[in-house]
């Protein structure tokens, strides 16, 4: 499956539909946990198994509010930009992008603010911890009023798997 395809996938997952009651908290495989809303137990299990995933999966996600600042990042996030807590919020993400790809992020970025829709793009990235220098694909929805969600994840890693 192609990367912009498996992002996407997983961008589907999280949302909310525009007609939810949920919060940004409660984005958890929505529909299915509707069905184990009688059974605590089985809900929080439900619920412990997605976070558990999401902790492992090499995808970093991240939530923003309307103008496009980071308000959460996943730990996959960090751990692919190398921008950990209060760093990897706000504007701050774009400290990872190459130089050279940074006025073009910028500009893409402003048109993911301002038009409701899926946007993807890919862009040169580098570890802030490390310098490690990747492909990076970012992908997600802009969704009427509620800000942006999205996921990242870096190209090198699909492309140079363990095993290949």
């Amino acid at each position: 499956m192609p990367a912009d395809n498996l992002l996407s996938s997983i961008i589907s997952t999280i949302h909310v539909p525009e007609d939810s009651p949920s919060t940004r908290h409660e984005r958890i495989d929505f529909f299915r946990l509707q069905g184990l809303a009688d059974d605590a137990a089985l809900m929080e299990e439900e619920v412990e198994r997605y976070l558990r995933i999401l902790n492992l999966v090499r995808v970093g996600m991240f939530e923003a509010d309307m103008v496009g600042q980071f308000t959460w990042v996943n730990r996959a996030f960090q751990e692919i930009t190398g921008l950990y807590d209060e760093a990897s919020l706000g504007a701050g993400w774009l400290d990872c992008v190459q130089p050279k790809d940074l006025t073009w992020v910028k500009q893409q970025w402003t048109q993911v603010t301002l038009n409701d829709g899926p946007f993807k793009f890919q862009f040169q990235c580098f570890n802030a911890s490390t310098g490690e220098k990747f492909p990076l694909v970012c992908v997600g929805s802009r969704n009427n009023g509620r800000g942006v969600v999205g996921a990242t994840m870096n190209l090198d890693c699909l492309l140079h798997a363990p095993g290949d």
